[in-house]
C-alpha cells in the first residue's frame, strides 16, 4: 500500500490548473439560460420552493416523500473520477 505522503499526489497525467486556458474561461456571446418557466409566475423556479414541497408533501405519505427526495437527489451533481487511477 502506497504510503499516506503518495497517495494524495496527482496522477502522472494530470496537469495542474490553468485559470487562463480556453477549457476555464467563460465563453461569451451565449445569453443566460432562464431559470423559471414561462407559463408559471417569475416568483416560482424549479428550486425556490423545496422548504415549502418537503413540508406540504410530508402528510403521512412515504411515497409521495420518496418521489419528492428522489427528484432533489437527481439534481444534485455527482463527481466522478474518469481516470480509474490511484
Amino acid at each position: 500500500m502506497a504510503s499516506p505522503s503518495t497517495s494524495v499526489k496527482p496522477s502522472n497525467g494530470s496537469n495542474p490548473f490553468n485559470p487562463n486556458s480556453d477549457d476555464n474561461k467563460v465563453t461569451s456571446g451565449s445569453s443566460s439560460k432562464k431559470t423559471t418557466y414561462t407559463h408559471l409566475p417569475n416568483s416560482i423556479s424549479p428550486t425556490s420552493d423545496w422548504i415549502n414541497a418537503l413540508t406540504f408533501t410530508n402528510k403521512n405519505n412515504p411515497q409521495r416523500n420518496q418521489l419528492l427526495l428522489r427528484a432533489l437527489l437527481g439534481t444534485i451533481p455527482v463527481l466522478i473520477n474518469k481516470s480509474g487511477g490511484y
